[in-house]
């Protein structure tokens, strides 16, 4: 059965979020459905070019310079789609979006359509002050329409109805983030793999990759051939490189930069690192055990990480455990790859993530 899809994003930049639901995206066209994607601010951005082609894709991407701007042209788009068009799943991953949309349907929009919404992050936990407040609202007031809302994990689920008081809309389930496989291997050209070790994420202080940079420097002699690769752009940037100097790493660390295939890197890496202090959940992990790396480092950032397989997991947030953590792996080379992947392709696909919102948002 052909369905009709609506995804609404704020910008085209694929962050962990958005790239969740890319996945479940190009799982669709593959599949033949129809979709339409809304992407309110700041252009076209790279990696969109591997699904542009599809005949039944309809990509709007507004080029406002910020989602504040976008938004009273997007509710008008909305409204405009909700007379014209009829959809059957309407989905959104980021929380002022998903209380607008469910706000819009309160309102009489998108009478028919079933309404999924994805919690992206301990929204209460990473938030204070007036942004908090903000987000109060958008729970209190605009949500509560929704069919479905998707959380990472059970800890997530939990702190958020915590925070709340109430379940924010008619269900509430916890859905692990997918990777969508055939995007994954249609990205990998080639596997080398080299002594890497990679980290991938917005360069910003959440992501603590100075407290990674101070673990890699005190690595020993013995692996002193090994490269850090960090992926990724962000305000950070300039204090990084900077760390990197004082460290006397120039010549062992690259910085990418944004780039449209970051798959790659995972292919030809050894070790992938998770560094963070808090995640929803890092979407990025799974898709370096879907490309083929051979050992997983994580942090306890969210409580998801416990149920993958062969991860290992620092005690903390340091330097002293990344280090141990990374030591471990590279003195006894550990190599999880293919036990990575199969658990990747029974568990992780984004098939079986929207089977599992289809089940859900029906029942």
């Amino acid at each position: 059965m052909i369905n009709n899809h609506l995804f609404v994003f704020p910008t085209a930049v694929l962050g962990g979020a958005e790239r969740v639901m890319f996945n479940i995206i190009y799982h669709l066209l593959l599949e033949k459905q129809n979709v339409t994607v809304i992407i309110m601010s700041r252009g076209k951005q790279v990696g969109w070019e591997k699904i542009e082609y599809f005949p039944n894709l309809n990509l709007v991407i507004h080029n406002y310079p910020s989602e504040k701007k976008a938004i009273i042209p997007l509710v008008l788009s909305l409204i405009k789609l909700s007379r014209c068009a009829n959809f059957d799943y309407i989905f959104s991953s980021h929380t002022h979006i998903n209380g607008l949309l469910s706000f819009l349907k309160k309102m009489g929009l998108f009478k028919h359509a079933r309404l999924v919404s994805r919690e992206s992050t301990f929204i209460f936990d990473r938030f204070f002050g007036l942004a908090r407040l903000f987000f109060k609202f958008i729970y209190h007031f605009m949500y509560g329409k929704q069919d479905l809302i998707i959380c990472q994990t059970e800890k997530m689920k939990s702190s958020l109805i915590a925070a709340l008081g109430f379940v924010p809309g008619k269900k509430i389930e916890v859905v692990p983030n997918p990777v969508n496989i055939d995007y994954i291997k249609s990205s990998i050209s080639n596997i080398e793999k080299q002594d890497i070790i990679v980290a991938c994420g917005r360069l910003i202080p959440l992501k603590k990759f100075d407290l990674l940079l101070q673990a890699f420097s005190e690595l020993t002699e013995q692996h002193s051939q090994y490269k850090l690769v960090l992926i990724g752009d962000g305000p950070e940037r300039v204090s990084l490189e900077k760390l990197t100097k004082d460290l006397n790493l120039l010549d062992r660390v690259i910085f990418t930069g944004k780039i449209s295939n970051p798959i790659q890197w995972f292919a030809n890496a050894k070790i992938g690192v998770i560094s963070s202090e808090i995640e929803g959940f890092p979407n990025v992990l799974i898709e370096m055990m879907a490309a083929g790396i051979e050992c997983a480092i994580s942090t306890p950032c969210t409580d998801g990480v416990y149920q993958l397989p062969n991860i290992l997991v620092t005690k903390n947030c340091s330097v002293g455990e990344m280090k141990t953590q990374i030591e471990h792996a590279l003195d006894n080379q550990l190599n999880f790859s293919q036990s990575y992947q199969e658990y990747i392709e029974k568990n992780r696909s984004a098939e079986f993530f929207w089977n599992n919102v289809l089940n859900l948002s029906r029942n």
